[in-house]
């Protein structure tokens, strides 16, 4: 074999095991972003097991993916997903902000605890809204840390989610003082255009609009329930 064709040849491979090794190292860093901005943003536990992102072709799955409920509430996660898929605009990662076409979430499992007068969904937002808004935690919620310089550098990304999907969600309605652990309906959750109209959104300000619907959906079904309930007392 000609040396002329033994060179290319070897930069052929060494390029393609750097680009291998390159996206092994962006999933691990991506697991390791999650897990550690994850409950600074939250105030809860949070863990990410597994990222398969390709910048080649915009695509990303991430598995087993758990928010821990907030302090004062039981030991089950509040957030529990096997899968969650999305699409991404490959060029606009290394942008100020980030395109995702798509994000789908199938399958998840969410617990609605109520406490006396509020509930871990709505602890978690006020704590993720604290974050957004660049303020302290009050004396009296369950998270007290502020997140750190890093985290907030990270969290004030900015991206642009053009449809969010939550379906065939299996959401538990607790009430431990009334020992009560019921299944509840959860409509399919549809957002569109998150961050269009401007430039974009943080990441924290995105979470919280995630999950201000969600709860508005956990609430709903609740009340159908407890109507229900009356319906067939």
């Amino acid at each position: 074999m000609k040396k002329w064709f033994v060179i290319p040849a070897v930069l052929v491979v060494l390029l393609a095991g750097s680009a291998a090794a390159l996206l092994l190292s962006l999933n691990s860093l991506i697991v390791r972003e999650v897990n550690s901005v994850g409950p600074e943003l939250t105030g809860t536990a949070v863990r990410l097991e597994k990222a398969d992102v390709s910048l080649f072709s915009g695509t990303g799955v991430f598995t087993g993916f758990i928010v821990g409920n907030p302090k004062g509430f039981t030991d089950t996660p509040a957030l529990s997903v096997g899968s969650l898929g999305l699409e991404l605009v490959p060029s606009s990662v290394l942008e100020d902000t980030v395109v995702i076409p798509k994000i789908e979430i199938i399958r998840p499992d969410v617990l609605y605890e109520l406490a006396e007068d509020t509930s871990n969904i709505e602890t978690i937002l006020k704590h993720v809204r604290n974050v957004a808004e660049k303020k302290k935690a009050g004396s009296g919620e369950a998270a007290q840390a502020e997140p750190s310089a890093d985290a907030q550098k990270k969290l004030r990304k900015k991206v642009i989610i053009d449809e969010l999907i939550i379906r065939e969600a299996k959401a538990t309605l607790l009430i431990p003082a009334l020992k009560l652990s019921v299944s509840v309906p959860l409509p399919e959750i549809r957002l569109t255009g998150i961050g269009r109209e401007g430039s974009g959104v943080t990441l924290a300000q995105g979470v919280v609009i995630v999950l201000r619907e969600m709860k508005t959906a956990l609430e709903s079904a609740t009340v159908s329930f407890r109507e229900k309930q009356l319906r067939e007392a």
